[in-house]
Order: structure tokens, then C-alpha cells, then sequence
């Protein structure tokens, strides 16, 4: 029996083999998949987005936007203070039971009612702070949007966590399409602000209800386990507070330009900036969905994630420079091709903002990774990074832009803002190389490439634009040469980011 228990050894050893194998296998089968419903969910949610933006700037005026850029200060805060690190707890922990995943589900839904009182709270002060009394009922109104997604299902969690995102883009694109379809209608209807509000909530009571009729998972109900609830607590707390200072980060900006700055200029502000953030949406859907969570498996695995981290990154930053250089060249001709006359002063707003965007992009790379590893806290230290930037930049940019010309005071501020990205970069850049990852050398090369292209893209198209070439012609020009330029140098990278992502990221381990 001895003998015979022997001969069987190296079978047992070359099965773990087996299974370490198909594991990787169906890993990287997942991933693939993954990354082709994120991106076509990305493209789809960005279309619509786009398309509906078009509309609706042609059938309300710019002070609607310009009110509805503050409203959303409040309802995208809230609902970042609503997760509390509930969604990266449950893709990071390796406990998915029933407990687990319902205590989490109790912890939101909690936290969603009181932020949704506090919104209501804040109607009325913020109204007056700004000078425009339609705040006070357009904020309660819109705070309902924190106490919808608290109840959202886990399986929305759950099923990122496994990179099974298809049915979650299916969610995600047909309540965005409900509620552009509510906005439009009620716009034509009554153009005011209002339409835009409605939107919102119809938007987020869409999504919330068929997380729970249409995804697959655990049916949540209320139930409280303190060890499950410390374990969140705990993960989930450097999540908070990475979360209250990247609201205070990403969102303050128009607080602060609301008030130095009439409402019609914030509109006009909040148009370049949702253009320039459209690459940052696509990385970070990327990341999130399907970046981190093989991030997590792969360091659980083998507790080191060097070899994946360099596969993974750098095809994502040269998407990001390659976009980014492409909106400083070309971002007043976006607005001119796309806008009438009333909007073509948010050129200049997201070639000002592309320049913060893409430290944020090689930010959020790093975040991930260090999510991975379980160290948070370096995310909300980053954040507060980004924090201490903006107070001293907007100001000095403000003033500086004032000294120029009274008119300059704007733009001045904007580019301070968009410099208070370099110290959110730099401290990732120090977590991150704490952790023994590197990332200082293609930083450095990819950042003087996206100023170089992006500069003498943005040259040639003033150049085009003073000889009156048709912008249609101009902008034209501009894509396919950025595109050009970029080719070489990325698209070896990027060819085999899809549909083999995952391989990249597993391959020195199996």
C-alpha cells in the first residue's frame, strides 16, 4: 500500500499542475470576454451619452447646464459616499457567502438613507451660497439618487468580481437609455433644468431595480454579521475616505468656479470637461471591471504582481496618450465641430483639462495595483495630494491669469486645477515603487510624447483654424495625424490587449 501511495505522488503533483493551469485558463477565458462587454458597453454608454448631450445643449440654454453641473457636484458625491469600499471589499475579499455579501448589502443601504438626509439638508444653504433658489428643491430632489443606489443588488459586485460583465453592461445601457429618453421628453416638453434632474433619478431607479430582476446572484436581504462587517469596515475605511477626497478632487472644481464665475461660464465648463473626461471614463471602466479583479486573483495566487502589472500597464497608458495628446490637439475643433457658437469657448476647457487627465490616467493605474495588494490607504493619501494642489493652484493660476488679462482670470484657473493632478501622480508613483513596481521610466517617456504630439498638434490646428480651413477638414486632420503619429509606437502594445489581456497579465505564472 506504501509503494502504491508512492507511485501516485507525482500524479498528485502534475494534477495541481493541471488545475493551476485550466484556473489561468479560465481566467484569461474570462477576462476576454470581460474586456470585449466593457468596451462595447463603453462605446455604446458614450454614444448615447454624446448623442443626447447634442440634443439636449439645443434645446436648453447654458445656465441649465451650468445649475445642473452643481446639482450633480451633489449627486455623484453622494454617490461615492454611498459605496464606502463596499464594491472593492467584496471583489478583493475571498468570502462570497450569503453573510458576507448581506452585510454588505445592509452596511449601503444605510449609509445610502443618511447621505440622501444630508442632501436634502443641504438644498437650502447651497441655494443660497450660490445665489440661485432653484437649488434648494433641485438638490433634495436629486439626493433620492443616493438612497436608490444604496439598494442596489451585490450581484452587481459579484458578478465584476467573477469578470462576468455582460449582463452588467446590458444594465448599464439600458437605464442610461430610459432616462436620456425622459430628459429629451420632458426638455421638449419644459425646457428647464428640471429635465436633466428627472433624467438622473429615472436613470438611477432603472439601474437600481434591475440589478435585482435581471442579474444573476444571491437574493439580498437585511442581515448583519459582525466579523463580515468589521472585515468590510475595515478594508473599506482608507476606501472612504479615498472616496470623500476624490469627491472633494474631481467634483470641487465646480463648486469653486460656480461661485468665482457666472452660471452660464460653469455651463460652458462643464461641456469641456465631460469631453475631456471621456478617456478617463474608458480606463477607468477598464480597470475596474477587469484590470483590478485580475489584479486581485493574480496576487492571492503567487503574492507578487511585478510581471502582471508591467503587461497590463503600459498598453493602457499608450491608449490614454494617445487620446489625450489628441484632445489637447484638437479640442477647440471638437467643440466647433460638434457645438454651435454659445459652446465653442469649452475648446479651450478640455485641452486645459487633458493635461490633468493624463497624470490621472497613470494614477489610476497605479490605484489599482495597490487595491490589489491591499493598501488603500495610499489611494486616500493621493487624494488628499490632489487636494493640497488644488489650493494652492486654482488660486495662483486665478491670479496669474488676472495679471494677463482680466478675462484670462478663468483659464488661469482651470489649468491650476488640472496642475493639482501632478501631486495625485506623484504620491501614487511613490506608493506604488514602495511596492516594488516600476513605473518612473515610462512615465517619463510617454509624458514628454504626449507633450510633444499634443503641442504641435494644437499648433497646427491654430494654424488651420486662422487660415479658415473648414473644421470639419481641420478636425479631420488632426485625428488622423495624432493617430499616425501614435501608431508606431502603440499599436504593437495594443494589438494584443484584446482580446488577450488576460494572458498578458497571467503568463509569467503558468
Amino acid at each position: 500500500m506504501l509503494a502504491d501511495r508512492n507511485r501516485h505522488e507525482p500524479l498528485s503533483t502534475n494534477n495541481t499542475s493541471v488545475d493551476e493551469t485550466t484556473e489561468s485558463e479560465s481566467l484569461t477565458g474570462r477576462a476576454t470576454r470581460g474586456a470585449t462587454w466593457a468596451v462595447l458597453g463603453f462605446a455604446t454608454s458614450q454614444v448615447l451619452r454624446l448623442g443626447g448631450n447634442l440634443i439636449l445643449t439645443r434645446l436648453l440654454f447654458e445656465e441649465a447646464f451650468g445649475l445642473m453641473a452643481l446639482v450633480q457636484v451633489v449627486q455623484q458625491g453622494l454617490g461615492l459616499f454611498s459605496d464606502i469600499g463596499i464594491g472593492p471589499s467584496i471583489v478583493q475579499n475571498k468570502r462570497q457567502d450569503d453573510a458576507f455579501l448581506n452585510t454588505a448589502f445592509t452596511l449601503q443601504a444605510a449609509r445610502g438613507v443618511v447621505l440622501t438626509l444630508v442632501g436634502v439638508a443641504l438644498g437650502q444653504p447651497v441655494a443660497a451660497f450660490y445665489g440661485e433658489p432653484e437649488l434648494a428643491y433641485l438638490l433634495p430632489f436629486v439626493s433620492l439618487t443616493a438612497f436608490i443606489a444604496g439598494f442596489n443588488s451585490t450581484r452587481v459586485f459579484t458578478l465584476s468580481r467573477e469578470l462576468s460583465l455582460g449582463r452588467l453592461q446590458v444594465v448599464l445601457v439600458v437605464s442610461q437609455v430610459v432616462g436620456l429618453v425622459v430628459m429629451i421628453l420632458w426638455a421638449l416638453a419644459q425646457r428647464s433644468v428640471w429635465a436633466l434632474a428627472i433624467g438622473a433619478v429615472t436613470t438611477t431607479l432603472t439601474y437600481g431595480l434591475m440589478t435585482h430582476v435581471y442579474l444573476p446572484g444571491i437574493r439580498n436581504r437585511f442581515r448583519w454579521e459582525a466579523k463580515a462587517a468589521r472585515s468590510q469596515i475595515r478594508f473599506g475605511r482608507w476606501i472612504f475616505v479615498s472616496t470623500v477626497m476624490t469627491f472633494l478632487t474631481m467634483q470641487s472644481d465646480r463648486l469653486v468656479f460656480g461661485k468665482l464665475f457666472s452660471v452660464g461660464m460653469l455651463g460652458v465648463y462643464s461641456i469641456g470637461a465631460m469631453i475631456a473626461a471621456l478617456p478617463i471614463m474608458g480606463i477607468s471602466l477598464l480597470i475596474q471591471k477587469v484590470i483590478f479583479p485580475a489584479y486581485s486573483r493574480v496576487f492571492h495566487r503567487n503574492r507578487t504582481l511585478g510581471p502582471a502589472f508591467d503587461r497590463a500597464r503600459k498598453p493602457m497608458l499608450l491608449l490614454a496618450g494617445w487620446a489625450f495628446s489628441g484632445l489637447l490637439a484638437g479640442g477647440p475643433a471638437a467643440a466647433r465641430l460638434m457645438y454651435d457658437e454659445r459652446y465653442h469657448g469649452a475648446g479651450w476647457v478640455i485641452q486645459a483639462l487633458s493635461i490633468g487627465g493624463w497624470f490621472l490616467a497613470m494614477s489610476m493605474t497605479h490605484r489599482a495595483a495597490l487595491l490589489a495588494i491591499g493598501r488603500p490607504q495610499w489611494l486616500a493619501a493621493s487624494s488628499v495630494a490632489k487636494l493640497l494642489g488644488m489650493f494652492a493652484f486654482i488660486p495662483a493660476g486665478y491670479y496669474m491669469g488676472t495679471s494677463i488679462a482680466p478675462d484670462m482670470a478663468f483659464p488661469g484657473a482651470v489649468l491650476g486645477f488640472s496642475a493639482s493632478e501632478l501631486l495625485r501622480h506623484a504620491t501614487t508613483s511613490y506608493a506604488v515603487s514602495r511596492a516594488k513596481l516600476r513605473t518612473v521610466r515610462l512615465d517619463l517617456t510617454l509624458t514628454a510624447f504626449v507633450s510633444l504630439v499634443g503641442g504641435l498638434g494644437a499648433f497646427a490646428g491654430q494654424l488651420m483654424a486662422d487660415s479658415e480651413w473648414p473644421v470639419v477638414v481641420e478636425a479631420g486632420v488632426i485625428a488622423v495625424g495624432v493617430s499616425l503619429v501614435w501608431m508606431p509606437l502603440g499599436w504593437p502594445e495594443v494589438k494584443e490587449l484584446f482580446p488577450n489581456l488576460a494572458n498578458r497579465i497571467t503568463k509569467p505564472f503558468t
